[in-house]
């Protein structure tokens, strides 16, 4: 009996397998690039909606944006709120002294965004500059259209406002919608702070004198019809 070869047995022995340690490297560079492509679609989703306002322009997207419109162009008249109030005063004056009874004053768009233009500007202080603003007055509202500039791009923020006559012979404002670039807005965003500078400007008439008080304010196409009411 032959014993057997010990060499053979040797050669017939699986290899053991190599156990190799973590691959670190690879791992760190795959989570970076991971990370680095979700920051680039988040900014670059940023950059989209952001490019839709108009308040930044980036070159790529440029052509991609449309600003609003106004319903019509308004010419406006230079004046500021003191000759605003003067204006209104001088047109009361007139039907008191021919004794109208139902007495009723007419502002038109042009005189209301005039006055539009100079409480903007007010309140800017030449911090941007105004490419165009005005009043365009509708059976169903007012339309309030803003058009800025600045270094970094643009500001197209056109509104719709209706006025409220309160109890107390004031005018307040009520946002109803709002478009920036082209974005809808909702109206708790931005037209409270808009309707405020609007409001102060145009609260500032002294639409009440003596015995009369404001009865009824009715909107024309292109203009204000403020009726008063004589209480003796």
């Amino acid at each position: 009996m032959v014993a057997p070869d010990p060499k053979a047995q040797m050669l017939v022995r699986p290899p053991v397998p190599k156990v190799s340690g973590p691959k670190l490297g690879r791992n760190v560079l795959t989570c970076a690039t991971l990370l680095i492509a979700v920051c680039a679609a988040f900014f670059l989703v940023v950059a989209y909606l952001v490019s839709l306002t108009g308040i930044v322009e980036f070159p790529v997207l440029k052509d991609y944006y449309q600003a609003p419109t106004p319903s019509r162009q308004v010419a406006q008249q230079k004046m500021d709120s003191r000759e605003f109030e003067a204006l209104i005063s001088s047109r009361i004056r007139e039907q008191v002294e021919d004794r109208v009874k139902n007495m009723a004053v007419t502002i038109n768009e042009k005189e209301v965004s005039g006055l539009f233009t100079w409480g903007i500007a007010q309140g800017l202080r030449n911090s941007l500059a105004i490419e165009q603003s005005q009043v365009a007055i509708l059976p169903t509202g007012m339309e309030l259209f803003l058009k800025l500039r600045w270094s970094l791009g643009r500001i197209d923020l056109l509104l719709q406002v209706k006025p409220v006559l309160q109890t107390d012979g004031s005018v307040k404002f009520e946002p109803v919608s709002a478009k920036l670039g082209m974005v809808n807005l909702p109206s708790w965003a931005i037209l409270p702070v808009m309707s405020n500078i609007f409001a102060k400007d145009m609260g500032a008439w002294d639409l009440q004198a003596g015995s009369m008080k404001i009865k009824t304010l009715d909107l024309k196409d292109g203009k204000i019809v403020i009726n008063f009411l004589i209480t003796n």
